[in-house]
């Protein structure tokens, strides 16, 4: 077999970094990481509802810039007046953040303070008004041209060696298609090292053949009965295979000595999984008659466990517990839902939900909120996406040409 990879073509005579590139690749990088500018920061939020209008909630926050001019403590400040739950009880510190993480309005303001110390006009957000102190900002130093150039050289290889592989993968392909008979001349052509595996069968095989589409292209017919090469096959990114059947040995059936134990292990996993999953179901059919999960548990050996008030993460349930317990219905009032989580090798485990504490997001502070939010858009431009890619399917006209 011949075997084409990305990091065989990083020095490949057609691939030229000039100096040029490599000065414009490097201020590329340098004007990038000025971005990566840290701000340290603290605030007072005041919301506007109907016990605070927007002049009361300016004037308020007025007030308070006089008096820490005046020498007051914005953290006591903060700590008494701010209304943001997750900052106020240390004294309105947001710590370290990069850009990106605040809200556009208030990040426009944070950026826009010179020196540690510096206040900021009231800002408002959905969030309410606010009134922002700069307490430090992080840069780190950019390292000069001469001691960049080596780290920039090798990126730039590597790019340009993985977009040249899609080259030569096409090339391959082609060749291997039209020279079917044999891979020495592709080998010269293409400058690769013909390769030798040994006994490759349907279900495993040596180096990168252990990759099942590999072994299912060589037991294709035109390659196992024809004698053709294979396709290109890419069976990893950056990583190609062309190859061709030079010996095959007829399947033989094994003495059942040597396989006597591998069959016995298996047959006890098949009747330990049957059993598994019988016990299972019998076990679902009597919580759902009314039987106390207790008394299930007992009935088995087994001890049942009890979670109070679960969250989504940290908690120390199993994560398919977890996820199956967030599936499941919200309970009627004295009730409970039931479903059931596989968790892998260790067996199943069968749910029970028996009340549902709504969360409370005021107790968030504004970097949580907006992480949310973030997940929020993300999530509904992927069922978006999805929709749209469902409907085109389902409407779609394809006519296959011979």
């Amino acid at each position: 077999y011949l075997e084409l990879a990305w990091e065989q073509l990083v020095e490949d005579p057609s691939i030229e970094v000039t100096e040029q590139d490599l000065r414009a690749q490097y201020e590329m990088d340098k004007t990038d990481a000025a971005g990566g500018e840290q701000r340290r920061s603290s605030h007072i939020l005041l919301t506007v509802d109907e016990t605070r209008s927007d002049e009361q909630a300016l004037a308020e926050l007025a007030d308070f810039r006089a008096r820490i001019e005046a020498g007051e403590s914005f953290a006591d400040l903060a700590r008494e007046h701010s209304e943001d739950p997750g900052s106020a009880a240390s004294g309105g510190d947001l710590g370290l953040m990069g850009k990106g993480i605040f809200v556009p309005e208030f990040e426009q303001a944070l950026w826009a303070l010179g020196e540690p110390g510096e206040l900021s006009e009231p800002v408002k957000t959905q969030f309410g008004y606010h009134l922002l102190r700069l307490d430090g900002v992080e840069l780190e130093d950019y390292p000069a041209f001469e001691d960049a150039r080596g780290t920039v050289e090798v990126r730039l290889r590597a790019e340009a060696a993985q977009a040249l592989f899609q080259e030569r993968l096409r090339e391959l392909d082609n060749l291997a298609f039209e020279q079917p008979d044999s891979l020495d001349s592709i080998a010269s052509q293409l400058g690769l090292e013909p390769q030798r595996a040994e006994r490759v069968t349907r279900s495993a095989g040596p180096g990168p053949f252990a990759d099942a589409s590999l072994r299912e292209a060589l037991f294709q017919p035109d390659v196992l009965d024809a004698g053709n090469n294979t396709p290109a096959v890419e069976y990893r990114e950056g990583r190609a295979v062309v190859g061709r059947i030079i010996e095959r040995y007829p399947a033989t059936l094994q003495p059942l000595d040597e396989l006597r134990a591998d069959i016995e292990a298996r047959l006890i996993e098949q009747e330990a999984r049957r059993l598994l999953t019988d016990s299972r179901n019998n076990a679902l059919r009597l919580l759902r008659d009314g039987e106390g999960a207790g008394q299930v548990a007992d009935d088995y050996g087994l001890e049942w466990q009890t979670v109070e008030l679960a969250e989504r993460t940290g908690s120390d349930a199993p994560a398919a517990v977890l996820a199956a317990a967030f599936d499941l219905p919200r309970p009627a009032e004295g009730g409970r839902s039931l479903g059931e989580a596989s968790l892998g090798e260790e067996g199943e485990a069968i749910v029970t939900v028996t009340r549902v504490q709504e969360g409370d997001l005021s107790t968030l502070s504004e970097t949580e909120l907006e992480g949310l939010r973030g997940y929020a858009e993300a999530r509904r431009g992927s069922l978006d996406f999805a929709a749209l890619q469902r409907a085109m399917e389902v409407n779609a006209d394809i006519e296959r040409l011979d």
